[in-house]
Parts: C-alpha cells; structure tokens; sequence
C-alpha cells in the first residue's frame, strides 16, 4: 500500500493535477484559465486577485489557506462562467458549493 502519511497534512500544499485528466477535462470543458498554476508563483498571477476566465480549472494549494481559494470560487462561479475545481470534499461542502 502506498505511503499516505502526508495526505491531510501540512507537509505539502502542492499537489499536481495528473496530465492526463487534465488533458481529458480541457478537452470536454475547454479552459482558458488557470487561476493557480501548479508554478504559479513564476507567472506573476495571483488568481485570488484577478477576474477568472469563463472556463477556469483550479487545483488551489491545500493547506491553511484553502479556504481563501473557496470563497473566491464561490464569487467567481456566478454568471455564465463554469469553473472546475479539485478541493478536498469536506472543504467543499463547507463552502456550499455543490458536487457531484
């Protein structure tokens, strides 16, 4: 069985999105916006600052300040825009976001 020690732990908030269901998401969803970016410090963005695109994918760095990446999905979820986020379920739920 897999080491599963650092799930639900600080000892990482960066957890990459695997490239093929990322491939298959933007195929069916079409994206054109990242709001955080797995290196997104090295692209001068802060996504909790901007507008998001009208297709956003968004795989937030877990940790403490998750709950920041939640409410600014839950603002930016309105309107015509579709956003696709990876969050721990119970961080989701707390958020009133509805899943699937």
């Amino acid at each position: 069985m897999a080491n599963l020690k650092v799930h639900y732990s600080s000892q990482s908030v960066d957890w990459a999105t695997p490239e093929w269901l990322y491939e298959e998401l933007d195929r069916e969803f079409s994206f054109n916006f990242d709001p955080c970016p797995l290196y997104g410090l090295e692209s001068g963005v802060n996504g909790l600052e901007v507008d998001w695109g009208s297709s956003t994918y968004c795989n937030p760095p877990y940790g403490r300040g998750i709950g920041s990446w939640t409410e600014k999905a839950i603002k930016e979820a309105g309107g015509a825009r579709q956003l696709y986020s990876l969050s721990p379920a119970a961080q989701i739920q707390r958020g009133g976001i509805e899943t699937l």
